[in-house]
């Protein structure tokens, strides 16, 4: 069971750890008084980070019915939209930072 769980939301699993790993970093930096390493670009990967980690679970936990590598293999618009949608997040937090 607990394997299972692993195999199939690797990605998920992935990004959670990256993005925890990244923000104890952070945390360490500002304790050490380094407040310089917090620029607009931590802010940035910051905010994509955890917007695509919400992409994927939204996509993985609440739409698990779908069987989405299928339709993507099968469907290249589909894919592109996907893609699409991890783009504009990734622009956005960039843009906005």
């Amino acid at each position: 069971m607990k394997t299972q769980f692993v195999k199939k939301h690797t990605t998920l699993i992935v990004v959670v750890a990256g993005l925890l790993i990244y923000t104890v970093s952070a945390f360490f930096a500002l304790q050490n008084g380094d407040i310089k390493a917090f620029s607009g670009l931590f802010y940035a990967v910051s905010k994509a980070l955890v917007g695509c980690a919400v992409l994927k679970a939204v996509d993985e936990v609440m739409l698990y019915e779908v069987p989405t590598m299928k339709i993507l293999k099968e469907n290249a618009v589909g894919y592109s939209i996907y893609m699409l949608g991890y783009a504009i997040i990734v622009a956005l937090a960039f843009a906005i930072a």
